[in-house]
């Protein structure tokens, strides 16, 4: 089924203007994401390819698009391509995760308030993305493929799961082991090969990361540059150049006796 332009097609104008809001296409989302269908024979998947067809929002950097909305039914927003933050936070300073391709989303959903109070949580584009809307109709025939379905689920863990990696990583105990760690387990995911080394594409300010390794600004951009100094890690116009090899073995790579130093803030 060819791509086709929406006009307000399949939707409550109430909830999104076409004028104003991301720009949207409808395509087969096993042409969009066809490890969905990695557990269905090739003549099912053709089958499912013509009945799963779902709108496509293209959002360009900024902020999420106002006001957050939900569709009646509307199960969630795949990320097709594109890195998008989800910033939380109890006070001044936020922890960001980072999504992308294959995370599933539910932007509306609120968080529970507890008794130290409201969580603020807003959203990010940090590089231009795509996602799938997984409206009511697509909810309501998903459940005759339990093999989609299954993937899907797999999809919600794995950003627990991802989470809890990047915690563990924020446990390391000096602030460069830190950042290298996660700028290499970012390039396993969105890593590009460079002529001299790993290129992670996207646009990760100094305040981001530090946010990400629970470190202050001002540390991790002088860590950042003693790591580029030492010919580890390098800033392009759209990321990072990581050079050499991946720590495997990170309580030996720094420089800095564990108990001392300058290098845990």
């Amino acid at each position: 089924m060819p791509n086709a332009r929406l006009h307000a097609v399949n939707h409550d104008p109430a909830h999104i203007d076409p004028t104003v809001g991301p720009d949207i296409d409808l395509a087969p989302l096993l042409d969009l994401d066809p490890d969905l269908a990695a557990d269905l024979t090739p003549a099912l998947r053709e089958q499912v390819r013509g009945w799963l067809v779902v709108r496509m929002w293209s959002l360009p950097r900024g902020p999420w698009p106002s006001p957050t909305h939900r569709e009646p039914g509307l199960m969630g927003f795949l990320v097709l391509d594109g890195v998008l933050t989800r910033n939380v936070s109890l006070g001044k300073i936020a922890y960001p995760e980072l999504l992308g391709r294959g995370d599933l989303l539910r932007p509306w959903q609120r968080e529970t308030e507890g008794r130290l109070g409201p969580v603020d949580v807003s959203w990010q584009v940090l590089e231009p993305c795509r996602v799938a809307v997984l409206d009511r109709r697509f909810a309501g025939i998903v459940g005759r493929w339990p093999e989609i379905v299954d993937e899907l689920l797999g999809r919600a863990l794995n950003r627990a799961r991802e989470l809890d990696y990047n915690m563990a990583i924020a446990q390391l105990p000096l602030l460069e082991l830190r950042l290298l760690a996660l700028l290499w387990h970012l390039a396993d995911r969105w890593g590009e090969p460079a002529e001299d080394g790993v290129c992670v594409p996207i646009r990760l300010t100094h305040s981001l990361l530090a946010a990400m390794v629970l470190g202050r600004r001002p540390s991790v951009s002088s860590t950042l540059t003693e790591l580029s100094n030492r010919g580890l890690v390098s800033r392009t116009e759209n990321g990072w150049v990581l050079h050499g090899e991946p720590p495997t073995e990170l309580h030996k790579l720094s420089r800095r006796d564990v108990h001392g130093g300058n290098g845990g803030s």
